[in-house]
């Protein structure tokens, strides 16, 4: 493995080889008094790397099912016996210093080979048998259920379990290693470098509202109308809420002001059709969607370019996938191409 200085640095290689050690300076060779080799437990990186991820103790420590005093703790232990800050704490965002950066960058390698010899032994011994994964709106109701059954005829002795949720509550678990992977959108960027995955078809995206609603009644329907009704979903990425004033009924922004809370916010399907069927509610979905509310929903005759489903398998860098979930993966991927948009 090779770091930025093109080899790995002998305490990070301690690392990876001593993983159940506890952080603490070796006496050099033939017991003298000078600087010795820090051995630096793979928790510690973890939280080391989470903390960069997340630029605050809050979110880290909950990320990492822990206190965020321990987590404090923790780090403030690790940059004693280091003899140097590992990161720079400004009022707002946290960052990591010129040796916390070198930390995470090779402790990101570290901790993937690591989840990699755990999901290879977990594979030799036969206990990669479970795949858990979360799955977000639209997926769910398209993709996910026949990707299940296509997977259970492949490898029917391998249990699935599914999470349906937002991007937000997925990548929390996903932090925590609480589940594989996560077939959906995400809806945000931040620290992108975590993670890895593999992208889905793009997909043209509609207005769904109920067959009789006042906007069907409409012209020449346009976006400001439709930012006259409330709507019913998860939330939008930045990348669409940014297109409807900021002053629409639909919801309002979020507390980082990048996605738009709907006034109705609901991550399933069922729940979500059921909430425009019976009010002026409006949603988002797709053609194949609405064809299968029997004629209860349409489609708006209005045509938003920007307005795309961009999903993906989505899983953190460091960990991989064990072999079930990679076949899942690829099963998944396999599934996606055949439905229509």
């Amino acid at each position: 493995m090779m770091g930025a200085r093109g080899r790995c640095p002998m305490r990070l290689w301690q690392a990876a080889m001593s993983g159940l050690h506890r952080t603490r300076p070796e006496p050099a060779a033939g017991g003298g008094r000078g600087k010795g080799r820090i051995l630096i437990e793979l928790k510690r990186l973890r939280q080391v790397v989470a903390l960069a991820d997340s630029g605050n103790f809050a979110r880290a420590a909950q990320a990492l099912h822990m206190s965020q005093p321990a987590l404090s703790r923790s780090i403030q232990d690790l940059e004693k016996q280091l003899g140097a800050p590992l990161f720079e704490r400004p009022p707002r965002e946290i960052r990591p210093t010129s040796l916390g950066a070198l930390i995470v960058e090779e402790g990101r390698e570290l901790l993937r080979r690591a989840a990699a010899l755990d999901a290879a032994i977990a594979d030799h011994r036969g206990l990669s048998r479970t795949v858990v994964f979360g799955s977000g709106l639209y997926s769910n109701v398209t993709l996910v259920p026949r990707a299940i059954a296509a997977f259970a005829a492949q490898q029917p002795d391998v249990q699935v379990k599914v999470m349906a949720g937002g991007w937000r509550d997925c990548r929390d678990m996903l932090e925590r290693g609480a589940m594989d992977f996560f077939i959906g959108e995400r809806t945000d960027d931040e620290h992108a470098e975590a993670y890895r995955e593999r992208p889905l078809r793009e997909r043209q995206g509609c207005v769904v509202v109920r067959k009789g609603h006042p906007l069907c009644a409409l012209h020449a329907c346009t976006l400001a109308d439709i930012a006259q009704y409330p709507f019913a979903g998860a939330r939008l990425p930045e990348r669409i809420a940014r297109h409807f004033p900021r002053k629409a009924k639909l919801g309002r922004p979020d507390a980082g002001g990048k996605l738009l809370v709907p006034r109705f916010e609901a991550y399933s399907w069922t729940a979500i059709s059921a909430i425009v069927q019976d009010s002026d509610a409006v949603a988002f979905g797709s053609a194949s969607l609405v064809a299968e509310s029997g004629g209860a929903l349409v489609c708006l005759d209005v045509v938003l370019p920007w307005l795309r489903y961009v999903g993906a398998v989505v899983w953190r860098a460091e960990r991989g996938l064990s072999s079930s979930a990679q076949s899942f993966a690829d099963v998944a991927i396999e599934i996606d191409a055949t439905l229509p948009d």
